[in-house]
């Protein structure tokens, strides 16, 4: 697994300013009240989100989800310049929201690195305005490089 490399104030800035963006652009729904389904990673403290409003999400078994994975919104930050060339996009912490429809009921899936962070888990549910009724999972496809199970 590579390492990434160290970033000076110039690096942080543009994620920091990528990040705000992103989270005005991607991650609320047209609508500011309508909440939203799709992907997400932390990387250095930012969150970087891609989302749909959840009533123009796809239906996927009982689930509405994101039409786009980590894979391939990870090769978009990259090609922005905002996320490390040098790392591949499961060596990110990470994490899904999808609503199931017939529980009526988000599901936060994510890395245990990210679940014990209360704050980045408060930034995605407020960027993503999901309700109260909220499930915040653990799940075996999100794992955080170097951490023990």
């Amino acid at each position: 697994m590579s390492k990434t490399p160290k970033r000076g104030k110039g690096m942080r800035e543009r994620l920091g300013h990528a990040l705000t963006q992103n989270e005005e652009l991607r991650a609320k729904p047209k609508e500011a009240s309508a909440p939203a389904v799709g992907v997400f990673f932390v990387h250095g403290g930012n969150l970087w989100i891609d989302a749909t409003p959840v009533d123009e999400a796809i239906l996927y078994g009982d689930m509405k989800t994101h039409d786009r994975g980590h894979e391939d919104f990870w090769e978009q930050l990259q090609s922005r310049g905002v996320a490390p060339g040098d790392e591949e996009y499961d060596e990110c912490p990470r994490g899904r929201v999808c609503y199931d429809t017939k529980q009526r009921i988000f599901h936060l899936y994510l890395d245990r690195c990210i679940r014990e962070n209360k704050d980045i888990v408060s930034r995605i549910i407020r960027a993503m305005n999901l309700s109260s009724v909220t499930r915040v999972d653990l799940d075996s496809h999100y794992r955080c490089p170097g951490y023990a199970d």
